[in-house]
């Protein structure tokens, strides 16, 4: 109408990722006793052994390794039966999540690396600190190792946490405890190499 010419490209390209999500599920087990609620939720997360960047043409994720922590955490929901391929049988529970935004697992390219590629003995450890939010506002940081789970979803996936309420020492739980942990001493791989980060895509 006025003139003017549009011209419409059709690129054959295929759009891959290069950062990967994964979401973290906290499913809380006996989660009550005499005086009620105990974890109310968590407070922070911190997962290791992924990733420090990746190489844009080859999609080949570096060698070294990052600690990438959030403390975007979803409230916590209860559920009366959960059912989830880790607990077939439905129990009680309560459950929050967190979402972390990573490069992948080191030194592969995750849209090609299968499940089977890599032997027990070869696979980097990766680990979760979790700050459990306690009733009387404590917090009692535990840590799972989750190597394994993280391997079987190289691409990102969802990573199921089982936490026993009930293994918690009473003493955390006592009104007059000052606000502490259990202490963050995951045994990772070149620990010392290790860089703490926060990110954010």
């Amino acid at each position: 109408k006025d003139g003017n010419v549009s011209y419409v490209y059709k690129i054959g390209a295929i759009l891959e990722p290069y950062t990967f999500i994964y979401i973290f599920q906290f499913v809380v087990l006996n989660n009550a006793d005499s005086k009620g609620e105990i974890v109310k939720g968590g407070r922070g997360i911190t997962v290791t052994g992924l990733s420090q960047g990746v190489e844009m043409f080859s999609r080949q994720t570096f060698e070294n390794t990052v600690s990438i922590t959030t403390e975007d955490i979803k409230p916590s929901q209860h559920f009366e039966t959960l059912t989830i391929p880790e607990l077939p049988d439905g129990p009680e529970a309560d459950v929050f999540a967190a979402r972390i935004v990573t490069w992948g697992l080191p030194g592969i390219n995750p849209l090609e690396v299968r499940q089977n590629d890599q032997t027990a003995d070869e696979v980097d450890d990766n680990y979760v600190g979790i700050g459990l939010l306690l009733r009387n506002n404590n917090v009692y940081t535990i840590t799972c190792d989750i190597s394994k789970q993280m391997h079987e979803c190289p691409a990102g996936g969802v990573i199921t946490v089982l936490i026993d309420a009930g293994s918690i020492p009473q003493s955390y739980l006592d009104p007059e405890t000052p606000t502490g942990g259990g202490g963050f001493g995951a045994k990772v791989k070149e620990w010392d190499n290790e860089v703490n980060a926060d990110v954010t895509i």
